[in-house]
Order: structure tokens, then sequence, then C-alpha cells
């Protein structure tokens, strides 16, 4: 049974891959394993462990307590579990920094209404709430600023450089202010916006650099389904006005870098965070240094829902030993160190800037990171070997009776 849900967990997950092993986020300790396995590796310790205590709960039933050698077993791997982890967590704390950089975090809590206004005074209140938190930021002397997804509440218009006089738009207006902020301010800028390409929109994260050279433009590729996407409203066109609150936006081609501070951090948006893969193959294609999530979770109110959000992404902290910079429009924004530990975070529905220090390990590339999954693969080979042991077995015994 655990190798049968673990492989389900891995290769069926629906939208959002949640796993058993997540129920461990909270405990990083015990979760260091991963750096080799990937979250299979304690979601199947963890179904193991529920199997032998049914197992022992059916043997004390029956008062035939006997022999516990498997429970005594499944308690020795946790133990070496648990130093292991102690281990890690130590060994990545205490090695070698390599580099050390700083980040503000704006988060101007933009609520629900506000995003969906159509009023333009609304949207420029919002944007100058944002500036005076990223003008406040600056205090802290950050090598970075980065504004969540959605933050620009104009399309970011990439033409806005050659727009003159009255041929400016209003995007193209404050896409101007926006580059000639960060140049004001002398810090370079991710900023999360909508973009209009060819009659399409695509959801963006733009690194707008401080030397007042064109931005780097990250386009999200994982759209989500019904939220940013309609199925089949490519072939079908029509269906894409069908479901009222649903968009249709174009997805990116691939990954992308942000040099920033001697660094490059990969940016993703959103959900697409949460899948080890996506986020491992972007990391290998650009070499990443720091994972840069940016992220709009207002939608969720204050429900549990953001939680488990942040509690879907952690695991990529540890799975490549790497620090994850989230911004978020209204919480939680937070710094979560290349050991799992969330050191800095900001609450839901607060108006904030959430400062940090990063200090950037020295350390080698983890199996992970290497290979990806194997658990899944080895679970799924297991369970046939076993299914044809067991079927080879039931024959021979059938063949051998007079």
């Amino acid at each position: 049974m655990p190798l049968l849900y673990t492989g389900i967990e891995h290769f069926f997950p629906v939208v959002f891959p949640f796993s058993v092993g997540h129920a461990l986020t909270d405990m990083p300790v015990l979760l260091q394993t991963i750096e080799w396995f990937g979250m299979p590796g304690p979601a199947t310790l963890i179904l193991v462990t529920s199997c032998v205590l049914v197992g022992l709960c059916e043997e004390l039933l029956r008062r035939r307590a006997g022999v516990l050698f498997t429970p005594t077993a499944v308690t020795a791997l946790w133990m070496v579990v648990v130093a292991v982890g102690v281990a890690r967590v130590d060994n990545i704390r205490h090695a070698p920094v390599r580099h050390s950089t700083s980040v503000a975090l704006v988060q101007p809590n933009v609520t629900v209404e506000e995003k969906r206004a159509h009023d333009r005074t609304v949207r420029e209140g919002v944007f100058e709430r944002t500036v005076g938190l990223t003008r406040d930021a600056l205090g802290t002397g950050p090598s970075l600023v980065v504004w969540p997804e959605g933050g620009f509440p104009f399309y970011f218009d990439d033409r806005a450089a050659a727009a003159v006089g009255d041929a400016t738009s209003r995007p193209q207006k404050y896409t101007k202010r926006l580059q000639q902020l960060s140049m004001d301010v002398g810090v370079d800028m991710v900023v999360g916006a909508l973009r209009k390409q060819d009659d399409s929109t695509r959801n963006s994260a733009v690194f707008v650099p401080r030397s007042g050279l064109s931005p780097t433009v990250y386009d999200k590729r994982r759209l989500l389904v019904f939220g940013e996407r309609v199925p089949l409203a490519d072939t079908f066109p029509s269906l894409a006005d069908a479901v009222q609150g649903t968009s249709h936006y174009v997805p990116g081609e691939r990954s992308v870098s942000f040099e920033v501070d001697g660094l490059r951090w990969i940016p993703g948006i959103c959900y697409e965070s949460i899948f080890a893969e996506f986020t491992r193959d972007a990391l290998n294609e650009r070499d990443g240094d720091v994972l840069l999530n940016l992220t709009n979770d207002v939608w969720f109110g204050d429900t549990a829902a953001a939680e488990q959000h942040l509690m879907l992404q952690i695991p990529r902290t540890i799975e490549d030993r790497i620090w994850l910079v989230r911004s978020t429009n209204s919480g939680i924004s937070a710094f979560v160190s290349p050991t799992g530990t969330v050191v800095a975070r900001t609450e839901i529905g607060t108006s904030v800037v959430l400062y940090g220090d990063m200090a950037i390990p020295d350390t080698a590339p983890t199996l992970f990171r290497r290979v990806g999954h194997t658990i899944p693969y080895l679970s799924w080979m297991a369970l046939v070997v076993l299914l044809g042991v067991r079927r080879w077995r039931f024959h021979r015994v059938g063949t051998s009776k007079p």
C-alpha cells in the first residue's frame, strides 16, 4: 500500500501536487532526506509507519502480540531520519558562504475590489501606494526590491521607451515611471505585471534594472486551469468567454534568469513553484542561485489556503539547497532558507515591507537536483515485482495440488 499510494501521489497529482510528506513542513529536521528522494521519501516513510501501526493494533486486538521486529525497525528508521536531519541542518547552516545579498519584498495588500476596479484613479492610487512602500524599503539598503504578482496595476508596455509626447498611453506612462523609479533610487527591481502582446495577454515577472537598460521578462509557463486558461479555448475561441471570471492567457516558452548582485535569480509565478521537477529543470537550465516566487493570494481571503500554498513551496529549498524568496500581494511573503526553515514571513492582510539578508551557502548540488525523482519509479518497479512474485507463488501453489 505505501508503494502504491506514493506512486499515485506522484503520477496522478490532479492540479495541486499535495503529498502526505507535506505534513512535516513545520518540522524541517524530518524533511532533510528529500535532498535525495524528493517528497516521496518522507511520504513513503509516513505510509509505512501507518501500515505498521495498523498491523500492530490488529495483532493486539487478536491478543497475538508477538515479535515486534517491524515496529522496532520503523522506530529505528525514524531515529536515523532525525539524526541525519539534525546533522544536515547543522552542516548547511555552517557551510562556507560564497555570496551574501539583501532583498526587500513589498507587500501592498491590494484588495480584490481594487484589483477588479475599472476606475483609473483606483489603479493610480494603488501604484502610488506601492511606490511609497518601495521608497520606505530603501532605508534598509537592499540590492533588490520585489513587487508581487500583478503588483504593477497597469499593463507593462515594452514599447514605453520609444513612446513620446501625445503618443504615450497610460500603460506606457506608468511603465516609464516604473523604469525611472528604479534609476532614481538606484536599486534593481522585479515586478509582477500583465503584458499585452499580439492581442494576447501574458502573466509576467519583469526585471527592471537600475541601469536603465531594457527590462528582462519572464512569462508564466504553467497557467492555472480556469484561472488563467480555459481548456480547449485555443481550438474553440468562444470557450474563452464562456466561463465568467476566468482569463485565457498565453503561456511563456522558456525559463529565464535575472542577473542581480552577482547571482542568478530564477523566477516562478504563483503556483509554478509547487512543482518539484518544473523548478529543478528551470534552476538547472539557468544554473540558478536563488528561487524567486511572485504570488497573489488575495483571492483566498483569510482561509488556510495561503498557508497551504507556502507549505507546498517550502520543499523546493531542501530539494535544491537553495533560498526561496517569496513576494506576495497580501501575504504570506517569506524568506525560506536552504534548510527549509522559514526565516522571516509576513501575516495575511497586511501592508508591509519584509526585508531579509541572505547568505548563499557553498554546497554541492543535491542528488535530487542532479537526477530528480527516483522513489516513485522505484516504488512502482518494486510494486510490479511484488505482484509478479505473488502471482507466481499463487500459480505454483495451484499447480502443485493433486
